[in-house]
């Protein structure tokens, strides 16, 4: 059995920008990084407050109102967090979540299989090493090609997983697919409809496919058994 491991977290949006957050059952309060503290942000309580744990005696700066967004393109709720200066933060963390927050989320942390459910949220997001997420978000942007595309769900999955996205071209034949993965993504570009049509023109750092299992696709001859 490993006596260390990479401790875990995942990529949430504070406000309109992503950032890393972890969970803590030994820190009373949450915490926010200052540096990654909109000035827009409400200031709940001004009253100064210090931190007494293992790292000694820490002052903490304002409360604040921190619009979350868990996952891309869900629903926003506001966590309040005490301002912690950069040096005083774990390293690699935006914001740490303590025991009041998780309580009022009904957080349960699943260590063995790298995963938090938010029970208020109806959520089980997996998480990972922070500094594995870390490494995407400082990644150079991908260029990512979706062939049979649906509706383009994947973008979400490669931004929650903390990439950064250069281009997406997708190719999906379906116009209703088409039209929601262009509402849902409008940094979207469709290639064309059919993918026996699409001509490569440039090179992609990854490329991904959701073809239709045949037997059940209503576009194939339905030889399910």
């Amino acid at each position: 059995m490993k006596e260390f491991m990479p401790a875990q977290a995942m990529v949430v949006s504070l406000g309109t920008t992503r950032a890393v957050v972890g969970f803590d059952t030994w820190a009373e309060t949450t915490l926010v990084r200052r540096s990654r503290v909109d000035p827009g942000w409400e200031v709940v309580s001004c009253v100064a407050t210090h931190l007494r744990g293992i790292g000694g005696d820490v002052a903490m700066g304002d409360r604040v109102a921190v619009p979350v967004t868990w996952r891309h393109k869900g629903e926003q709720t506001v966590v309040l967090a005490r301002v912690m200066d950069d040096a005083a933060m774990p390293a690699g963390l935006d914001m740490l979540l303590g025991t009041s927050t998780q309580a009022r989320l009904s957080v349960v942390i699943d260590a063995k299989y790298d995963r938090v459910e938010i029970r208020e949220l109806g959520q089980v997001i997996n998480t990972e090493g922070v500094w594995t997420l870390r490494a995407r978000m400082e990644a150079e942007p991908l260029r990512v090609l979706d062939l049979c595309a649906g509706t383009s769900t994947a973008y979400s999955v490669f931004w929650d997983m903390g990439w950064n996205l250069k281009e997406w071209h997708a190719v999906e034949m379906d116009e209703t697919a088409r039209a929601v993965a262009t509402a849902l993504y409008p940094e979207i570009e469709h290639k064309c409809d059919d993918i026996m049509e699409f001509v490569l023109e440039q090179e992609y750092d990854v490329v991904i496919a959701g073809p239709p299992c045949q037997p059940w696709s209503r576009a194939g001859r339905h030889r399910a058994k």
